[in-house]
């Protein structure tokens, strides 16, 4: 019997976090895969290197220095005639040189591909009106970077799906990544989850809901470096450590006397933090799975987060807040604003003056929008199936 071979190409630093979104663990236990991570992140994006605080040192990663050194490692194991394999891209799509010529080499080889599209969070809007397409021409004026950055990624990606196009197994979490992708003669499209829910799915019957605090979801920005080392510009939210932190504290101290429960904070995945930082007022930092975190919380609160999603599979209230800081930055208060219509949360300015009336009027479910966000962005599929075996059913076609 020849042996099962899943080749993993990942852009960045390779972490806990992913093995255990992918489901790897799944795989490699009931279905006896190997699985190999190429870790390209040295190859790609090397300067994103310092927005990761800890390395995973799972036992089948390597790390590349060039296109070249991954062409040949990929070389040998594909001369491996043991061995039914499948390549699974995450992200890769041609923003730069190195990603288009990962894609132009993977067109020329005889190997299937696999991608899972759909985070479980909708594209970011970008606004065609004159005020906009004049704020973002300024940013781009006043940081190179990110001008360059732009014209980059607008360049490779097209070379990329002018020249690469080939066959691909496309697993699309929920109905509008499935109608998306279908659209692409080429690619044979699977209707899947996102990454959480499909996480819930494999462990659903292992969780009690309770409501045991208040679950902040943080994100790696203004407090450490987050994307924005990508294209080395400035946070898409625009808030500083200065400002956002004694806020946040303030606000936090309000709702803990109003619903007389703790703040905790879900820790993300790139950073490290101690359990009890001064920066969150000696607060609880929770290092466990959001999967079991958001399911012991009374609600979510984030600035934006993929981590809602799970906040609506458990039935949870959610909450986004703002800040005086964040008012001018156009862009990114209309994608707060469309992801907050599409989930029915409500949003909260931590600046402005509030009461325990208004507070608890706005953290409520809106089992409308739940509902549509999951079918549109969780999961297309109704026989509760995961993803993991779905990848598997892929890999031995």
């Amino acid at each position: 019997m020849k042996k099962k071979l899943l080749i993993i190409l990942w852009p960045f630093k390779f972490r806990k976090f992913d093995y255990e979104r992918y489901e790897f663990k799944e795989l490699e236990k009931r279905y006896n895969y190997q699985i190999l991570v190429h870790e390209l992140i040295n190859v790609l994006y090397p300067h994103f290197k310092k927005a990761y605080h800890e390395n995973f040192n799972y036992k089948d990663k390597k790390s590349f220095n060039s296109i070249e050194e991954w062409k040949r490692d990929l070389r040998v194991i594909l001369k491996d005639t043991n061995s039914q394999k499948l390549i699974i891209k995450h992200g890769i799509d041609g923003k730069n040189r190195n990603e288009y010529l990962i894609n132009y080499h993977l067109k020329k080889i005889d190997i299937n591909v696999l991608e899972i599209k759909g985070k479980g969070f909708p594209a970011r809007i970008i606004s065609k009106s004159l005020t906009n397409i004049i704020e973002s021409i300024i940013r781009k004026i006043k940081n190179p970077h990110e001008f360059i950055f732009f014209i980059r990624t607008k360049f490779y990606t097209f070379l990329t799906n002018t020249f690469c196009k080939r066959k691909k197994y496309i697993l699309a979490g929920g109905l509008k990544e499935f109608k998306k992708n279908k659209k692409v003669k080429l690619n044979t499209v699977i209707e899947a989850n996102s990454f959480d829910y499909s996480k819930y799915l494999s462990n659903r019957l292992k969780f009690k809901k309770e409501n045991k605090y208040i679950l902040f979801i943080e994100a790696p920005v203004p407090i450490f470096k987050g994307d924005e080392l990508i294209y080395k510009g400035k946070s898409f939210e625009g808030t500083t450590k200065k400002n956002w932190i004694p806020s946040l504290n303030n606000f936090f101290d309000k709702i803990e006397k109003i619903y007389k429960l703790k703040v905790k904070i879900a820790g993300h995945p790139k950073v490290k933090h101690k359990k009890n930082p001064k920066y969150y007022g000696g607060r609880e930092v929770l290092n466990k799975p959001l999967l079991i975190t958001s399911s012991k919380a009374k609600f979510v609160i984030s600035v934006w987060s993929t981590g809602h999603s799970f906040a609506m599979i458990f039935n949870k209230p959610s909450l986004l807040i703002s800040s005086n800081e964040m008012v001018g930055n156009l862009s990114f208060l209309q994608n707060q604003y469309q992801y907050s219509d599409l989930i029915g949360s409500n949003i909260l300015n931590i600046d402005e003056e509030f009461e325990e009336k208004k507070i608890k009027s706005l953290i409520k479910i809106n089992k409308k929008r739940v509902k549509e966000y999951k079918n549109n962005f969780l999961t297309s599929r109704k026989d509760k199936k995961p993803n993991y075996k779905l990848i598997n059913e892929v890999a031995i076609r």
